[in-house]
């Protein structure tokens, strides 16, 4: 016997909620600002999507704190800009 045994099933379950409830988007810029460039999709995907922000715990790479408008956050940061805006 598993130790999560409808794990597998929950797991379908939440994927099938967030594909119902996602919206898709596909960047049409390159954008070039992190040295990672693998961390640059993030941006051209917040760019492409509108995004208010990121949230990130790369702060390594995102050593900035905005890019067009998209405020790049920590988790801690969003929490605590998250309470003061609510």
């Amino acid at each position: 016997m598993s130790k999560f045994p409808d794990f597998e099933v929950q797991i379908k379950y939440v994927l099938a909620l967030i594909e119902i409830n996602s919206t898709h988007f596909t960047p049409t810029q390159t954008i070039t600002k992190v040295k990672d460039d693998a961390d640059n999709r993030f941006l051209e995907l917040a760019v492409e999507a509108e995004a208010l922000c990121i949230i990130t715990g790369n702060t390594k790479d995102f050593d900035f704190e905005e890019y067009e408008e998209i405020k790049i956050f920590s988790p801690r940061d969003f929490y605590e800009w998250w309470e003061e805006n609510q």
